[in-house]
C-alpha cells in the first residue's frame, strides 16, 4: 500500500514539472475601417484574477516589458501612436524589487491607419510577460494575422 502511495505522489510531481505553463493573459485583436480609408487596429489583453501584465516600459534588471509590434504590410500606413485605454499602475514589484508599471483585469490599446493599396489583413506580434503574487510566466510571444473588417457606411440604408 505505502509503494502504491509513493507511485501515486511520484506520478503526480512528474506530471506537474511537464505542465504547460499558465497562460493568465488572453488577447483579442481586430481592425475595422471607420471611413473607406482610415481604420483602427484593437488589442484586447484580458487578465486572470491576481495577475498582472506589465507595462510597455521597464527598467533594466525587470521583468519582460510588454511589446506590441506591427509588420511591414505593404497597403497599410499607421497614422497614430499605439495608445492603450488605460495608463498601467506603477507599483514596487516584489519578485524583481524595482519600481515597474503593470495593468490588472484588462486594458486595450488601439492604433489608427489609412489603407494605402488593397489590403485585406495585417501582422501583428505581441510579446508579453505576465506574474501573480507567486509567480511569473515566461517572456511569451503571440502572433496574429489580422483580418481588417470593411468599411460599412450605416448612412447608405
Amino acid at each position: 500500500m505505502k509503494k502504491i502511495l509513493m507511485f501515486v505522489i511520484l506520478l503526480g510531481a512528474c506530471l506537474n514539472v511537464f505542465a504547460q505553463p499558465p497562460t493568465p493573459v488572453k488577447w483579442r485583436v481586430s481592425a475595422r475601417m471607420i471611413s473607406p480609408t482610415e481604420g483602427i487596429v484593437t488589442l484586447r489583453a484580458t487578465l486572470q484574477s491576481g495577475w498582472h501584465l506589465y507595462g510597455m516600459e521597464i527598467p533594466a534588471g525587470g521583468p519582460k516589458a510588454t511589446s506590441i509590434e506591427f509588420a511591414k504590410s505593404d497597403g497599410i500606413e499607421f497614422t497614430g501612436a499605439l495608445k492603450p485605454s488605460e495608463n498601467p499602475v506603477s507599483v514596487l514589484d516584489p519578485q524583481f524589487s524595482i519600481n515597474v508599471t503593470w495593468w490588472e483585469r484588462s486594458v486595450t490599446f488601439s492604433r489608427p491607419f489609412r489603407k494605402t493599396g488593397d489590403v485585406s489583413s495585417l501582422a501583428v506580434s505581441i510579446t508579453y510577460m505576465g506574474c501573480n503574487d507567486q509567480t511569473c510566466t515566461p517572456p511569451r510571444t503571440e502572433k496574429f494575422d489580422v483580418r481588417i473588417n470593411p468599411y460599412r457606411d450605416k448612412t447608405a440604408r
